[in-house]
């Protein structure tokens, strides 16, 4: 079968999520940094935001009301974190190599803010579309969200790769029948692998 789309995930895969380098950029205070990473980054509302199961006022009000000393810090990250969510240069000049063979979506664990960001980053405008988890209420890795993809714009699972950085969301694609590669920050590889899936289809 005939590949034909290519989906992406976003972080560190299209642009570099690094949590200790985001909150480095935001504030010089180590003890700062340690919290973003910690109790923000990696908190219990960041991952209902890439749900879609609250919103951004309602994240900073939650964690400024638990952490009260940093109230200031939680809304300034909120307004600017993406502003250091860059751009891997070595993945763009990959669909812009690739980009008049196959269609590229996006599909990615994120909040309704990447409305808010996406075309500050150049990358962006080389895709189809964006499909959001918190606009569908669903996250990776969990097959549904592979195949609400799928149905959402009526493709077919087969001719789809999907990239990923974290192994388990790569096995949720290929449950529903897509295929999946778990990138390692080595687009070489990742343009070998492209010549052996367009060997096969021959």
């Amino acid at each position: 079968m005939i590949m034909k789309y290519i989906v992406l995930d976003m972080g560190n895969v299209c642009c570099r999520w690094d949590p200790r380098y985001i909150a480095s950029q935001l504030t010089d205070d180590k003890d700062e940094q340690d919290f973003l990473v910690q109790s923000l980054f990696g908190s219990f509302q960041w991952k209902q935001l890439d749900k879609g199961d609250i919103s951004i006022n309602q994240a900073i009000q939650q964690l400024t009301k638990q952490y009260p000393q940093y109230g200031s810090l939680i809304e300034y990250t909120f307004n600017h974190w993406y502003d250091f969510f860059d751009v891997i240069d070595e993945m763009e000049q990959f669909i812009i190599e690739y980009k008049n063979d196959y269609d590229f979506y996006l599909l990615s664990n994120c909040s309704v803010q990447f409305d808010n960001y996406y075309q500050s980053k150049s990358i962006f405008k080389y895709f189809k579309d964006y499909y959001l988890s918190a606009k569908h209420h669903m996250v990776k890795p969990d097959k549904a969200i592979f195949l609400d993809f799928l149905n959402y714009y009526h493709l077919e699972g087969h001719e789809c790769l999907f990239v990923d950085d974290i192994e388990e969301n790569v096995q949720g694609a290929k449950a529903a029948g897509m295929k999946g590669y778990c990138f390692d920050g080595d687009v070489n590889k990742l343009k070998k692998y492209m010549n052996i899936l367009k060997n096969e289809s021959k």
